[in-house]
C-alpha cells in the first residue's frame, strides 16, 4: 500500500442519491467538523491563541483519509508511528481555537438536551428492528472486565452489549516521508479535560471524520469507538447520535468498547447516507454501506 495520502477523487460514477439535510454534502467542510473526532478518541490542546488536535489510529488507511480530510479544511497535518498505531495531529492554528474553547471549558456543561425535547425523544422515534438501544435506556446486556486493569466507565443507564475480540487486526504502515513535527513543551499545553459543549451535535461531515478515525465494521453492525478516558463525553455523544437517527448501544471497555454500536438495516443505511461515499484509501469492508 502506498503511504502517500491519496486523493479522494472518485474512480467512477456512483449511484444517484438524494441529498441528506445532515449529510456530507449539506455544507462546505470547516474546522468545526473536527468535533466529530472529539466525539471519538481525539484530544485537543491549547497554546496561547492557537490549538492542536491529535488522534491515534490503528491502521494506515485511516492516516490517508484523515490527512486528506484535514487538508480539505485548510489544516496542515503531520503523523508519526506510535507503539499501538499512528498519531495524526494538526499544526497549532488559530482556526481550531474556537473548537478548543468550547470543548475545554472549565465551567459546567449540560450533558444534553432536557427531557421532552426532540433530541431526547429521537432515540424512541426509530421503529427499526435493530438491536441498538438508546443511550439512556434502562436495559443492559453483557459486560466484561477491563483487561488492562482499568475500570471501564459507562453512561448512566446506557445499554450494554457485545463481547469478543476485535477482528480488525490489519497492520498499518507508517506514511512515507518524515511527517513529524516537534511539539511545544508539555507545560505549554492545556491539561483541561475535554467535554462536549451544550450546543454539541453531529452531522454527516462530523460523523465521516469519526468513522475515518475510529469506526469498525461488524457482520451485523458498525462500532464507533470513544476515548477510553473520556467518560464525561459518552452520554452526550450517545444522545447526539440518537438525534440524527442513529440510536446506538453502548459497549463497555470489556465488551469491544468503549464504543457505540449501530445495528439494524435502517440505521446502518442511515449511517452510510450521512457519512457519504467511501474514500479511495478506505477498504470496502471498513466503511459504512447501505443495502445492496
Amino acid at each position: 500500500m502506498s503511504l502517500t495520502p491519496p486523493s479522494d477523487a472518485p474512480t467512477g460514477p456512483g449511484p444517484v442519491r438524494q441529498l441528506s439535510l445532515f449529510g456530507t454534502e449539506a455544507a462546505d467542510p470547516s474546522p468545526a467538523d473536527l468535533a466529530g473526532l472529539l466525539a471519538g478518541p481525539a484530544q485537543i490542546v491549547r497554546m496561547g491563541g492557537t490549538a492542536r488536535l491529535s488522534v491515534v489510529v490503528d491502521v494506515a488507511w485511516r492516516v490517508h483519509v484523515l490527512v486528506a480530510e484535514l487538508a480539505r479544511r485548510g489544516l496542515n497535518a503531520s503523523w508519526e508511528a506510535t507503539g499501538d498505531g499512528h498519531r495524526v495531529r494538526t499544526s497549532y492554528t488559530s482556526a481550531l481555537a474556537p473548537l478548543a474553547a468550547s470543548w475545554l471549558s472549565d465551567g459546567p456543561v449540560p450533558d444534553g438536551p432536557p427531557p421532552g425535547t426532540p433530541a431526547s425523544r429521537a432515540a424512541t422515534a426509530d421503529g427499526d428492528d435493530g438491536a441498538g438501544g438508546r443511550p439512556d435506556a434502562a436495559d443492559r446486556a453483557g459486560s466484561g472486565p477491563d483487561g488492562d486493569g482499568r475500570t471501564g466507565g459507562r453512561p448512566d443507564g446506557a445499554d450494554r452489549a457485545g463481547s469478543g475480540p476485535d477482528g480488525d487486526d490489519g497492520a498499518g504502515g507508517r506514511p512515507d516521508g518524515d511527517g513529524r513535527v516537534a511539539g511545544p513543551p508539555a507545560a505549554a499545553e492545556d491539561p483541561v479535560r475535554k467535554r462536549p459543549p451544550a450546543t454539541f451535535h453531529l452531522n454527516g461531515r462530523r460523523l465521516r471524520l469519526w468513522v475515518a478515525a475510529a469506526g469498525v465494521a461488524e457482520p451485523s453492525g458498525f462500532r464507533l469507538h470513544l476515548g477510553p478516558a473520556d467518560e464525561p463525553c459518552w452520554e452526550t455523544v450517545g444522545r447526539a447520535l440518537a438525534a440524527v437517527g442513529l440510536p446506538s448501544t453502548f459497549l463497555d471497555a470489556g465488551a469491544e468498547g468503549p464504543a457505540y454500536r449501530i445495528s439494524g438495516r435502517r440505521r446502518l443505511a442511515r449511517l452510510a447516507e450521512l457519512v457519504g461515499d467511501r474514500p479511495v484509501a478506505a477498504p470496502v469492508t471498513g466503511w459504512p454501506s447501505g443495502p445492496a
